[in-house]
């Protein structure tokens, strides 16, 4: 396996997570604030999980741990008429907030053609690219606009739950490896397996290799999407969890109405949004379940979810798994 200690990787590391990071939750929102840090040691005293000398993905357990802030793909999608912009992360409610931000754009043409929050597809989605950016850069030209005075947002997922209704949506219920045996990183409904080789991927990236597929869009760590390695500060951040999904709608619309958005707007976007589930919504699948319960039981795939999205936990504010009390002989793929 190609190792992690590469010159690439601590320019990555330093560059990156080398930052003193102080994060305040407040209703599900993280405020973050980046100041300048050294790459010997890192001041994590106010970091919602507390690093510890011998804690995880610390001293020779370091160089197992995909590295933060890497750069990967960005998707941007704009209301500037609100000067809103939320970053579409797979598997964070990126098919909604796409939508909503598709209606918040041009609030008339969307519904003159009858189009749902819940029936947008990707590949079928209204907006298509006319309030899409893939840089802020880009957004900034493209609306003729300082987007310093914009809220930014991103949607932010408790890692396994993301890792397993990602799994679960395209792996067991689309089998999306069907029509593409190279799709789910040719494991099929193996999620030990997939586990092992998502990591291997992530290792490969994070060393310079030009990996972007189907799975690493779904399945990549959240720190590496939005360019946040260049704008962490300006992002608010929503927790969004499966089973408090009215609170973080209720945290969404309060920030909706900061930018003047009408309550009759927000009434739409409630009403369309409670008339049914999106088509990739693994909530209440009994395969979801099994799933979620294997993961979460299984020494071997915790210790790589550990050092897949340990950052992913920190950085967000979500707490680690602990891992069952019992030795675990890793397989390094």
């Amino acid at each position: 396996m190609a190792s992690i200690r590469s010159p690439k990787f601590i320019l990555a590391f330093v560059a990156g997570f080398a930052l003193l990071v102080i994060l305040n939750h407040n209703g599900g929102n993280i405020n973050i604030d980046l100041a300048s840090g050294t790459s010997n040691e890192t001041d994590t005293s106010n970091l919602p999980y507390k690093f510890e000398k011998n804690g995880r993905c610390q001293g020779d357990e370091r160089h197992r741990c995909i590295p933060p802030l890497h750069v990967f793909e960005k998707r941007f999608r704009a209301a500037p008429k609100y000067k809103i912009n939320v970053c579409a992360i797979e598997k964070n409610l990126s098919t909604i907030m796409t939508a909503i931000m598709c209606f918040l754009f041009d609030e008339k043409k969307f519904s003159d053609k009858n189009r749902n929050l819940n029936e947008e597809m990707f590949h079928q989605r209204f907006c298509r690219t006319r309030n899409e950016a893939t840089s802020i850069d880009h957004l900034e030209r493209k609306f003729k606009t300082n987007a310093t005075d914009w809220l930014h947002l991103a949607i932010v997922r408790e890692p396994i739950e993301r890792f397993v209704s990602g799994f679960v949506d395209k792996c067991v219920i689309e089998q999306v490896w069907i029509e593409n045996g190279k799709l789910c990183n040719m494991c099929r409904k193996n999620i030990t397996c997939f586990a092992e080789r998502q990591y291997k991927r992530m290792v490969i990236h994070s060393n310079g290799g030009k990996l972007n597929n189907f799975d690493d869009r779904h399945f990549f760590p959240q720190s590496w999407r939005c360019d946040f390695s260049a704008h962490f500060r300006r992002f608010t951040f929503l927790q969004y969890k499966n089973e408090h999904t009215e609170p973080f709608l209720q945290t969404l619309y309060t920030h909706l109405e900061s930018r003047n958005v009408s309550n009759s707007t927000i009434e739409i976007i409630n009403k369309q949004l409670h008339d049914g589930k999106t088509r990739h919504a693994t909530v209440g699948l009994s395969e979801r379940d099994i799933y979620e319960r294997q993961v979460r039981s299984d020494p071997y795939i915790l210790q790589y979810i550990i050092w897949m999205y340990y950052y992913d936990f920190v950085l967000f504010g979500f707490p680690l798994p602990e891992v069952p009390a019992q030795k675990v002989q890793i397989k390094i793929v």
